[in-house]
């Protein structure tokens, strides 16, 4: 535990978080009809893309079903919540999966916005869980875990997702596991035999038992139910209730009420900080905030975003006027980091 710190950083320095920035192909999924995109189906595009390709699933109000990833691949979709966050997306539909499985053969594989209704399982090493809704209508159901990872898998980045179920590790063998500015309702269960987690900058706000066991908990702020920190170094966390020790910067019976602006409308942001709110400049690290919207200094990734919107330009306006035999178009996009 002594070099929680340094492992940090290092393994940041190297993460899958700057993994697949240049891509082979970028193939387009999207199982509309009469869409022209390259495939209909999630399962088949992969089968035919080559490692390192992207596939761009584009928003549906179908479900694009389950999907066995056996290849290195990033699946780039349309976010979330994008009805109550406007101006992010002029399409505001989701990019659906039931069940997305990282098997053999996927290391250094890497999804973002999209939507999951019953869950993630990782099988292999090197997988990046970035900015994706998980919304399983049973979350405490064992079979609709958000995220389980099973067996002795190792460097798993879990980071700025929206998750309802829990992250979960069977058989408790995961080690150097980074839970990195998620919201969890549900909160997460790593036990036993895992080793080096990083815990820092989320929202837990569910009534279960979160659990950890030698890992680095900072910044978090904990809402609803009970921390089982075994062996673990526990750092300026606010506490709505008595869930850690009140010493090392870590805060105890906070007023939520105060913390958070429950009155947004946005699901997810209404996670952001009020002013004033006793989580400002209460981190670790050099007065970064506590909770998912701020990263401590220096470390090389970024908090939440709403809507777990990808990290690619997006259009988010799109306007179409005729003026006699003209048709004028005028489309807006932006930038996402």
């Amino acid at each position: 535990m002594k070099s929680h710190l340094f492992l940090f950083a290092a393994a940041l320095a190297v993460s899958p978080f700057v993994a697949n920035k240049t891509y082979a192909n970028i193939i387009r999924v999207n199982n509309n009809p009469g869409s022209n995109a390259a495939y209909s189906s999630a399962q088949t595009a992969h089968d035919n893309a080559s490692p390192g390709d992207t596939l761009h699933i584009e928003p549906s109000v179908t479900t694009y079903g389950a999907l066995n990833m056996t290849k290195r691949l990033t699946l780039i979709g349309n976010g979330y919540f994008l009805d109550e966050n406007k101006g992010l997306q002029v399409n505001t539909e989701t990019s659906k999966f039931t069940v997305i499985t990282f098997a053999v053969g996927s290391k250094r594989s890497k999804i973002t916005g999209l939507v999951l209704t019953q869950g993630v399982g990782v099988n292999t090493d090197s997988i990046t869980i970035e900015r994706n809704y998980f919304s399983s209508v049973n979350p405490q159901q064992s079979a609709n875990y958000g995220i389980s990872l099973n067996g002795a898998i190792h460097h798993v980045y879990i980071t700025q997702n929206y998750m309802n179920p829990m992250a979960y590790s069977l058989g408790g063998a995961a080690s150097f596991v980074y839970l990195l500015n998620n919201y969890f309702y549900y909160g997460i269960n790593f036990q036993g035999d895992d080793t080096d987690m990083y815990v820092i900058n989320n929202v837990f706000q569910g009534n279960t038992t979160s659990a950890v066991s030698s890992a680095l908990v900072q910044n978090n702020i904990i809402q609803g139910g009970a921390f089982n920190t075994a062996t673990s170094i526990i750092q300026n966390n606010l506490c709505a209730q008595t869930q850690l020790p009140a010493t090392n910067g870590n805060q105890q019976n906070v007023n939520m009420n105060n913390v958070f602006n429950f009155s947004d409308p946005s699901t997810d942001g209404r996670y952001r900080l009020k002013t004033n709110s006793p989580a400002t400049g209460a981190g670790f690290y050099g007065g970064e905030d506590c909770g998912m919207f701020d990263v401590p200094p220096g470390f090389g990734y970024v908090p939440y975003k709403l809507s777990g919107i990808p990290s690619v330009p997006t259009i988010y306006q799109l306007d179409a006027a005729v003026n006699g035999n003209t048709l004028n178009v005028t489309i807006s996009t932006r930038s996402n980091n």
